[in-house]
């Protein structure tokens, strides 16, 4: 087992394209996990349970669901056979609840622009409300025209 993945919690993954044409879907595809840091509290802060840390993050990353799919469709213009997933890391910063340092994990097997354009569609997100405890977390984009 590759030990960059050891304690992550498989979501379910379904394929990107399929949620442009299916609006009520309201799942990404991911593979999340997150290490709870323990912090001061406040009313100003969550704490969520890890169930609804996830689902906090789900939703979020659901918020760019047409940037990701309009940028798939800018890849499959130049390249008509684009396809593949991509995997991403980023932390979310406790009390701020912003997406910190995002990147493309090597096991990506989309083309180079898809993987930038997921990365780049992660900056600048945050959780709203934050939440008192830090979030590391593993998320995988299935693209496929299928």
């Amino acid at each position: 087992m590759n030990p960059s993945l050891l304690n992550r919690v498989p979501l379910n993954r379904v394929p990107l394209n399929r949620m442009l044409w299916n609006p009520k879907l309201s799942r990404i595809v991911t593979a999340a996990t997150f290490v709870a840091g323990l912090g001061a509290c406040s009313f100003e802060y969550h704490a969520r349970s890890p169930e609804d840390y996830r689902a906090a993050t789900r939703a979020l990353l659901e918020s760019k669901q047409s940037d990701f799919t309009n940028c798939y469709a800018g890849v499959i213009k130049a390249t008509p056979d684009a396809k593949g997933s991509v995997a991403v890391s980023f932390v979310v910063e406790e009390k701020t609840g912003k997406i910190l340092t995002p990147k493309s994990l090597p096991e990506s097997t989309a083309p180079a622009p898809l993987q930038e354009c997921v990365v780049n569609g992660l900056n600048g997100l945050a959780l709203q409300p934050p939440d008192q405890r830090k979030g590391v977390a593993t998320m995988t984009f299935d693209f496929d025209r299928g």
